[in-house]
């Protein structure tokens, strides 16, 4: 009985080990993507960079980055990193809060809100036609910019 009960309580650990490590914020994936051939653009954004990043309340209405100015950060991306597309196109800049706050993390979940901005954006070539996909960004309000990584399903 004591091997069994020694045995059952080391499958708890391993599960809830197992668990935990699931819910860890710095693979938070905030957004994806599936592309043609299955697989898929996922975009992490990691609590240890949220939290180096200015807080945000919207409450306040003192932004720090604009919605205009993230369109200009996206522009400036988008020279250097999509110049073999005639057509960068920004089609949705969504402001979100950052909610993952596990692990050691938890300690900055009541130090006000983390914001940061995802980017849906449109790229083409019309002669001959060829569209981008993984359209997705991260906008940190430090200015950084996340890209998404392509990656299977799980």
């Amino acid at each position: 009985m004591k091997i069994l009960s020694q045995l059952f309580l080391s499958l708890i650990c391993i599960l809830f080990t197992s668990i935990s490590h699931s819910f860890d914020c710095e693979n938070h994936v905030v957004s994806s993507q599936e592309l043609k051939d299955g697989k898929f653009a996922k975009l992490y954004v990691p609590v240890s960079k949220i939290v180096s990043a200015p807080r945000w309340d919207p409450v306040s209405n003192k932004t720090i980055i604009s919605i205009s100015e993230a369109a200009m950060f996206f522009k400036e991306w988008a020279e250097i990193n999509l110049n073999d597309y005639e057509a960068k196109i920004v089609h949705t800049i969504q402001a979100t809060k950052f909610s993952c706050w596990s692990g050691e993390y938890g300690k900055y979940k009541n130090n006000g809100d983390y914001w940061f901005y995802i980017i849906q954006y449109h790229a083409l070539t019309f002669e001959p036609r060829n569209v981008k996909e993984g359209n997705i960004l991260a906008l940190l309000m430090s200015g950084e910019i996340i890209e998404p990584i392509v990656e299977d399903y799980y």
